[in-house]
């Protein structure tokens, strides 16, 4: 429990200012602690049909270049053969 779990309007000598800044702070403890609750209940998407790699996504020997780039003239001529194709396929 914090000190800041009362419930009171009105503590007696209390200004405007420190009654803003007491309703504040609580405000902004209560979203705190929601948020931490919310993340200790919180779990990580599992591989299901969209979490696949290149041996489940259609990946093809063009993304195989990328990984061996020197064997194939070198990471530019790799991405230039790339946009290339990539241009031929969309006119």
């Amino acid at each position: 429990m914090s000190l800041l779990d009362h419930e009171s309007d009105h503590i007696p000598g209390e200004t405007e200012i420190e009654k803003a800044v007491r309703e504040a702070t609580e405000a902004t403890e209560k979203k705190v602690l929601a948020n931490i609750k919310a993340k200790q209940h919180a779990r990580v998407l599992g591989g299901g049909p969209g979490a696949g790699g290149p041996s489940h996504s259609g990946y093809d020997d063009e993304d195989a270049k990328l990984q061996d780039t020197k064997s194939h003239g070198g990471a530019i001529q790799v991405m230039t053969e790339r946009l290339k194709q990539s241009r031929q396929e969309r006119w």
